[in-house]
Formats: C-alpha cells, sequence, structure tokens
C-alpha cells in the first residue's frame, strides 16, 4: 500500500524533499496517491478551522501560497535528483489547491451558525469539487497540463483546478443558502 522504497532513491535532504513533496507520505499510498493527499490535506485544513480560533497561522490562503511555492521548490530539487517532472507521488500540489478551495468556501460560510456546526461538510464539498475538476481537467487546466511539462506547471494546473472547484463550490453554496435549504442540509447530517 505504501511506496517507501522510494525513499531509497534519494540522500538525506532528497528524502526531506520527498516528505515534503508527499505531504507527509500521503502521496506513497496506492491506489490513486492524488486522493489520498487531497483527503489528507482536507483533513489538516478542517483540523485548522474546527479546532482552532482564527489567526495568522489558521489562514487558509496562507497555507495554500506557502503549500504552493515549498511545493515548487521541493518537485524542481527532486527533478534534479531523479528527471521526473510529474510523477503521481507529488501531492503537494494537491495539498495546496485543497488550501486555497477551503479558504474560498469558508470565508464563504464564515460566521453563520449553521454552516459552523457542519464545517466537515464544507470540506468534503470543497474536496469533492477539487477532485472532479483535478481529474477531469476540463478546459484551460487540461490544456495547461499537457501542455507545459515544468514543475510551476505541475503546482499551477491544480491551482486552476482548484480555483475552478472553488468558484463552482461558491455557487452552490449561495445557492443552498438563497434556497433555504441549509437549514435542511444540516438537519441531514447531525
Amino acid at each position: 500500500m505504501f511506496r517507501f522504497s522510494l525513499f531509497k532513491e534519494y540522500d538525506t535532504l532528497g528524502k526531506i524533499y520527498l516528505f515534503i513533496a508527499t505531504f507527509a507520505m500521503s502521496g506513497l499510498l496506492k491506489p490513486a496517491p492524488g486522493t489520498w493527499g487531497s483527503i489528507a490535506a482536507a483533513i489538516v485544513s478542517w483540523a485548522l478551522v474546527h479546532y482552532f480560533e482564527p489567526a495568522l497561522w489558521n489562514n487558509q490562503l496562507l497555507w495554500a501560497v506557502v503549500l504552493f511555492f515549498v511545493g515548487w521548490f521541493v518537485s524542481w530539487e527532486l527533478k534534479k535528483r531523479d528527471g521526473r517532472v510529474d510523477p503521481g507521488y507529488i501531492v503537494i500540489d494537491e495539498a495546496a489547491a485543497i488550501f486555497l478551495v477551503n479558504y474560498v468556501l469558508y470565508a464563504f460560510v464564515a460566521g453563520d451558525y449553521i454552516w459552523v456546526q457542519m464545517d466537515w461538510v464544507v470540506s468534503l464539498i470543497g474536496l469533492l469539487l477539487f477532485r472532479i475538476f483535478d481529474i477531469t481537467k476540463p478546459g484551460v487546466i487540461g490544456w495547461f497540463d499537457t501542455r507545459f511539462k515544468t514543475t510551476f506547471a505541475l503546482m499551477f494546473d491544480d491551482i486552476l483546478a482548484g480555483l475552478v472547484a472553488a468558484f463552482v463550490g461558491f455557487v452552490l453554496f449561495f445557492a443552498i443558502r438563497f434556497m433555504g435549504w441549509d437549514v435542511a442540509l444540516a438537519d441531514l447530517v447531525s
């Protein structure tokens, strides 16, 4: 289930880069490492929102930006070591996108008592929407993914998928609120 043998390919610094790029080894899970990495990121994102008062280090957008640039750096360092641009086990790009999606969704429902009580639903919807757009790669996401084969593109195509997922999630949550279905949804999941 885990691909720990990858660690044998790298020197000590490379192992640290691999640990970071796999989002604490969640990308080493089989099958579908991108989904496992997204799930791990969604859990961390939800835990930051659910268990901690809002603070600078709890800012989802800050985490998305930090993960993007750290991911770009570590994937570039791994590429220098093994020549692979977009191996499936690098999932820090999915993690950055999940934090971006959750930033938008949590910002939209912030302060709403009904949604605060079901914050895990917000994370779950963000995760599902992101995975749909990350896997199908419609429009510009797919074009960007196939056209550019760089470590920047590795990170950026997931950010594009995250932006689309965030927009769709925003519209979905707006519609749920507008129609008054948020109360029914809260009763359903409680």
